[in-house]
């Protein structure tokens, strides 16, 4: 009996170690990051934060149009990939999809808006 209370206390231990943590990459990519895109027609900077449960947020501004902020919406799920929609006053312009690992991403953008589009790749780091 004492050996079937030590071993069902061992199952116990390790069944209660195994974390079953589905959250992936997150862990480590949740925090603030921070880039550049360039490609044809536009290049700027974008500064995002990734949240603990996969969502994204952040603002983006055009060396076009500095003055004129862009926020960036989206979701990173478990493996790194990133879906983000670019938005201006309000009307989706384009989106970013990409891969964020630890603390390098990459990707690529594109906008279309009043019949111009415009694409191109984008990396970050964070900070």
């Amino acid at each position: 009996m004492k050996k079937l209370l030590v071993l069902f206390t061992i199952v116990t231990m390790l069944v209660s170690c195994n974390n079953d943590d589905d959250n992936g990459i997150l862990n480590t990519a949740a925090g603030t990051w921070s880039g550049i895109y360039t490609g044809s027609g536009d290049n700027g900077t974008f500064t995002a934060t990734v949240n603990s449960d996969g969502s994204l947020n952040g603002t983006a501004a055009s060396d076009n149009l500095p003055d004129f902020e862009m926020n960036i919406t989206g979701t990173v799920d478990a493996d790194g990939n990133m879906t983000a929609d670019l938005s201006a006053l309000g009307i989706q312009i384009g989106n970013f999809t990409g891969l964020l690992l630890e603390t390098e991403a990459s990707g690529n953008w594109n906008t279309n808006y009043l019949d111009t589009s415009y694409s191109g790749t984008w990396t970050a780091s964070k900070e």
